[in-house]
């Protein structure tokens, strides 16, 4: 529905409401593919999800209480996850067909990076993608993007190596961290990573 909230990382307790569910224009449907930009203060988001009607990606901000509605996106499918580049001029997203997109910031300009994704030794990543389904994507304080893929039996986790491309490129070589047939620990889908400050990597899961 929209809405960004401020959660307290000791507790997991909800602090305030950044943003409310409350929009001018058409509403939100399926939001999703938050990221947040630590050097303009902005979130960037789909206020409206590929695939629905009227998809919209907007960014917010929240000293200003005001949303703009961005550049057409070039996803061919929905999205679920981003994150953005460490300089903060750009927001990478991964569809759930894994396509590999790639938003810049500074020009308003979108661009389809490549749809087909393999490991070191050539397996199919995007495949792995299409049917495991879920999954979040984070990028460390290096410029390397890490992908965990999952599904509520398996996951595993790849990185794109420093730098991510940002114009098209016919195929993208990453490295597998750990086997996509690896048992995930709890039967329940990895739908989300982040790092700390020291680069320890955390994974959620949903429904649990």
């Amino acid at each position: 529905n929209g809405e960004i909230l401020e959660i307290n990382s000791n507790t997991a307790a909800t602090y305030r409401v950044i943003k409310n569910n409350s929009y001018t224009g058409n509403s939100p449907s399926k939001a999703n593919g938050l990221a947040y930009n630590a050097a303009n203060g902005l979130f960037y988001y789909f206020k409206r999800n590929v695939g629905g009607s009227n998809p919209e990606f907007v960014s917010f901000n929240p000293k200003t209480n005001t949303v703009t509605i961005l550049a057409a996106s070039t996803c061919a499918a929905e999205v679920h996850t981003a994150c953005i580049s460490y300089d903060g001029t750009g927001y990478y997203t991964i569809d759930t067909q894994g396509n590999v997109n790639y938003y810049n910031i500074l020009t308003n300009t979108w661009k389809t990076i490549t749809s087909n994704i393999v490991d070191q030794n050539n397996n199919n990543v995007t495949s792995i993608i299409q049917t495991q389904s879920a999954g979040d994507i984070a990028m460390d304080g290096y410029g390397n993007i890490w992908v965990v893929t999952s599904n509520s039996t398996n996951y595993g986790l790849y990185k794109i190596p420093y730098p991510a491309p940002t114009n098209t490129v016919a195929k993208l070589t990453v490295q597998r961290i750990i086997s996509p047939a690896t048992t995930t620990p709890t039967g329940n889908s990895f739908a989300g990573i982040a790092f700390n400050a020291t680069g320890q990597i955390f994974l959620a899961t949903k429904n649990d």
